[in-house]
């Protein structure tokens, strides 16, 4: 058993208390979100339920209308060539990862050498210390 503390937008105790959180039963259905709290005075429990979605948002933009056409806008144009050419990604060269390194320090406030890249493990392998040592004989 769970008392309910907040129930919505109203911010007053109700002294009901719900065995909707404990139980496995599924026909208990709670619509509204609520916090209650465990019996143990211990645990908060939070329930707020998915509100529903209109399926005419979840419909794909259709790319080929007429409307999305290739205006003069600038920002217009770089959104359609990103669009485009979403699936192509360009090899980063020095300069851009020196630039990307820059932004990420400043951004996190951190020295670049942090973002620096680091081979590979799987990549890299150590160079034995010592030859092997050629056999004096061949039957040993």
């Amino acid at each position: 058993m769970y008392r309910i503390i907040f129930r919505g937008l109203l911010s007053h105790r109700i002294s009901t208390t719900i065995s909707a959180f404990a139980s496995s039963d599924v026909n208990v259905n709670l619509s509204n979100p609520c916090i209650a709290m465990a019996p143990d005075t211990n645990h908060i429990v939070c329930y707020h339920p998915e509100k529903p979605h209109p399926y005419e948002y979840t419909k794909p933009i259709d790319r080929n209308d007429p409307s999305f056409a290739k205006s003069d806008g600038v920002f217009k144009s770089q959104v359609q060539h990103d669009y485009d050419n979403r699936f192509y990604k360009k090899q980063l060269t020095k300069k851009d990862f020196r630039l990307e390194t820059e932004q990420l320090s400043q951004m996190f406030n951190e020295h670049p050498a942090l973002f620096k890249l680091t081979p590979r493990k799987d990549k890299t392998r150590q160079a034995p210390q010592f030859p092997k040592p050629t056999p004096d004989r061949s039957g040993i």
